[in-house]
């Protein structure tokens, strides 16, 4: 079973730092961003910030953050009563980015990341094919540098036109608010959400889900950052 998030590009572990500073409201220092190894690591970081959490109070940071956004969909003209079992999609009707967009306008939090439809896929293998050929164009054939760039500009706007997918654990409303209370603890925990342990726990792994394959439900605390790391530890 593989038991690392992979991230063994030092660019990844700076976007994933980033992530977790922003969502939490905390910054890391050196010393801690190093020697973080493992999500358990993390994770005491994160509960140092958070000194006298409440575990009576478990899931008041995933209630506010569903109430947010049930107000924000309500918004949209939904007349449905809307419930943590709520479809997103079948009830607004509305193309998940166009969706998420309006929702976290609306909400004031920031969402996860759609998913590329078809559209954005075949857009992004076209942009990428123009621009590869782009320069072996101008330097064998520079009549047709025309046509790679082109092909470029097709494929950027197939990306744009992507309406992009919901991301699988996101597809009602309360797997939605799960996500995003741990994508804005901080900014939740600001407005008054009184965070528990196992609240702290849920909001870290929704963040890591967003940097990583490995599913949640096989994250936990001896999880490695790196896998790379975890090769040159085995070889001691």
């Amino acid at each position: 079973m593989q038991d690392t998030l992979g991230l063994d590009d030092a660019d990844d572990r700076d976007d994933l730092q980033t992530a977790l500073e922003t969502s939490f409201g905390i910054q890391f220092s050196e010393a801690e961003a190093i020697g973080c190894r493992t999500v358990g690591d993390i994770f005491q970081v994160v509960l140092s910030r958070f000194p006298s959490p409440c575990e009576e109070a478990e899931r008041c940071v995933t209630a506010m953050a569903f109430y947010r956004l049930r107000t924000a969909v309500a918004g949209l003209g939904v007349e449905t009563r809307l419930t943590p079992d709520t479809c997103l999609l079948i009830i607004t009707g509305l193309p998940a980015r166009k969706l998420f967009r309006e929702l976290g306008r609306r909400s004031g939090l920031y969402l996860p990341t759609c998913q590329a439809a078809p559209l954005g896929w075949i857009g992004g293998w076209t942009a990428l094919g123009g621009l590869m050929g782009l320069l072996p164009t101008i330097a064998f054939a520079p009549q047709l540098w025309f046509a790679c760039a082109a092909t470029s500009l097709l494929g950027f706007l197939l990306i744009c036109l992507d309406p992009g997918r919901v991301p699988p654990d996101c597809q009602t409303l309360g797997s939605l608010a799960r996500k995003v209370a741990g994508l804005n603890f901080g900014t939740l925990h600001a407005l008054g959400a009184k965070p528990s342990g196992q609240a702290l726990w849920n909001g870290l792994v929704e963040v890591l889900s967003e940097h990583t394959l490995l599913p949640k439900t096989i994250i936990h605390t001896g999880t490695a950052i790196s896998g790379t790391q975890r090769r040159i530890e085995r070889t001691h």
